[in-house]
């Protein structure tokens, strides 16, 4: 991140890829966010460091594309299965399902649901 109130004397990073990963692309950046300054080294173990002092406000991002297919997602949760159903299903959910429980409890409170006549 770049919301550090100090300065950072010296920042290092090393990638570490999974096993059958290859790295396709790399590159990092310094400075303040949006900036693309260029002041780190890369080693050839994988490894970026930076190449002077970050002041407050500064980071240091680094990125890294791999082959395709080296790491695979894992399964969805219950609960994340049950949001893409209801997120495939909006329109049903919000507007069909509230229709159908007004179709089956409006005739009912109508010939059940109101006070016989006669009393307060």
């Amino acid at each position: 991140g770049n919301d550090w109130i100090f300065r950072i004397e010296r920042d290092s990073f090393l990638v570490i890829l999974p096993d059958g990963a290859t790295a396709v692309e790399s590159d990092a950046y310094t400075g303040r966010r949006g900036e693309r300054g260029k002041s780190f080294v890369r080693r050839g173990d994988g490894s970026f460091e930076t190449t002077r002092r970050l002041e407050p406000g500064e980071g240091f991002t680094v990125a890294v594309a791999w082959n395709k297919g080296a790491v695979t997602a894992p399964e969805p949760t219950v609960m994340e299965r049950l949001r893409g159903l209801l997120a495939r299903f909006r329109l049903l959910v919000v507007g069909v399902f509230p229709l159908l429980l007004l179709a089956y409890f409006y005739p009912a409170w109508k010939r059940k649901g109101k006070d016989p006549a006669g009393r307060p």
